[in-house]
């Protein structure tokens, strides 16, 4: 339990920061992280039971992200390497 809010606690806000940059609104930084959190849990109640155990555990606001916590840090620490990668090309060639 300690690991899992440890976990969301130092890259959630780097998730954050690189959508921030990407967007370049907070307004919309702030709707994104909203949604990217709460709306899979929502649409996964929705889908029928494949889509649901195969693709669910795979987004980053989804609370059973893996069957364990090494596969949950490792599918966060992706996708926040991946947005942060995407943030650090777009600010420099906007930035530049």
């Amino acid at each position: 339990m300690f690991w899992s809010v440890a976990r969301g606690a130092l890259l959630l806000p780097l998730v954050a920061l690189a959508v921030g940059t990407l967007v370049r609104s907070s307004a919309g930084t702030i709707a994104i992280m909203i949604g990217g959190i709460y709306l899979p849990g929502f649409v996964a109640m929705l889908l029928p039971k494949w889509p649901r155990e195969d693709i669910y555990p795979f987004f980053p606001g989804a609370e059973s992200w893996a069957r364990s916590a090494v596969g949950a840090s490792v599918i966060l620490t992706g996708w926040t390497v991946v947005l942060l990668a995407a943030a650090v090309v777009a600010l420099r060639r906007r930035d530049a």
